[in-house]
């Protein structure tokens, strides 16, 4: 995701382009014809609780999915009715 920034000029005034921010790296986890569901590209690490910690030759911390920087006013939300797999539940295959 990016945003068109502003025209970049060379000394003499010719138009380089227009810098584009970066505003974030997403990978497509599901995509339709109509719409993609998208996460964070970007892992960050974080320490595990020291409970986790079984030795110390074991590492305690864990790479996880950085959250986006999102504007949540823009936001509407699902309202996800049962999030049990249940029998009978349709599949889709990939």
């Amino acid at each position: 995701m990016y945003f068109p920034e502003a025209e970049l000029n060379d000394l003499d005034g010719t138009s380089l382009g227009i810098y584009d921010y970066i505003k974030g790296k997403v990978t497509v986890i599901d995509a339709t014809d109509n719409y993609a569901v998208c996460e964070n590209s970007e892992t960050k690490t974080k320490k595990q609780s020291p409970l986790f910690a079984i030795s110390p030759l074991v590492n305690n911390t864990v790479e996880v999915i950085a959250p986006l920087n999102i504007d949540d006013s823009s936001i509407d939300a699902l309202k996800i009715k049962n999030r049990a797999i249940e029998v009978g539940d349709p599949v889709k295959f990939a």
